[in-house]
């Protein structure tokens, strides 16, 4: 009977198979992989940090929606937004979202404009006793950067007038041009009622200027 021989490398029955070496394990390095963690977290919150230190970003009161002059203010209207913080603006900030519910409106305030101290009020524009008047002025008679809320006088030159009138106070509700091309503003105001008719006179007599009053109150 002849015997199989079996290829090489192949064993036999009852020989015991090779030892195969197995492949190395990858050691796991725990502390590298550690210390990439921590550096990605050091950068997300430095960037934070550094973002924070430089803006001047503050959270500031809105129209969400359209307001109309006189309509109570519900809290649907109002939306926080953030904004470069400038001393020249007259703004509410988000603290005081909650207290501006239920008052009224002093001044028509588009969607998405700030609402300002002097818009926001518990009575309605004119309130009693008052009465709301648009004054036509030469823009160079008008200050710069005369806003709502800025107590002012209207004064005569009395370029044309036989005796100059004393200066009428007032109280500014907005600041518009009079029409494209116009050198006038229109400045409409709310001013006592026995002194509009003052006000008619020294604006009608063509040299009216406005005077701003300090805003420091």
């Amino acid at each position: 009977m002849t015997k199989t021989m079996a290829p090489p490398g192949v064993p036999t029955r009852g020989e015991p198979l090779p030892l195969v070496p197995l492949p190395p394990r990858p050691r796991r390095r725990w502390g590298l992989f550690a210390a990439a963690v921590l550096v990605t977290c050091l950068g997300v919150l430095g960037s934070v940090w550094l973002h924070r230190a430089t803006t001047t970003a503050v959270p500031v009161v809105a129209a969400a929606r359209t307001i109309e002059r006189g309509t109570v203010i519900e809290r649907a209207d109002l939306v926080v937004v953030r904004i470069e913080k400038d001393v020249a603006l007259r703004t509410i900030p988000a603290s005081k979202l909650d207290s501006l519910v239920g008052q009224r409106a002093l001044l028509d305030v588009g969607a998405g404009s700030l609402l300002t101290p002097a818009g926001v009020g518990k009575h309605s524009v004119p309130r009693a006793g008052h009465l709301l008047v648009s004054v036509p002025v030469d823009s160079t008679m008008v200050p710069t950067g005369l806003v709502a809320g800025d107590r002012v006088q209207f004064v005569s030159s009395g370029n044309r007038q036989a005796e100059p009138r004393d200066p009428v106070p007032a109280v500014v509700v907005s600041v518009r041009s009079a029409s494209t091309g116009s050198p006038k503003v229109i400045v409409e105001v709310t001013v006592a009622q026995r002194s509009a008719a003052t006000l008619a006179e020294v604006a009608g007599s063509g040299d009216v200027m406005v005077f701003l009053e300090s805003r420091d109150r």
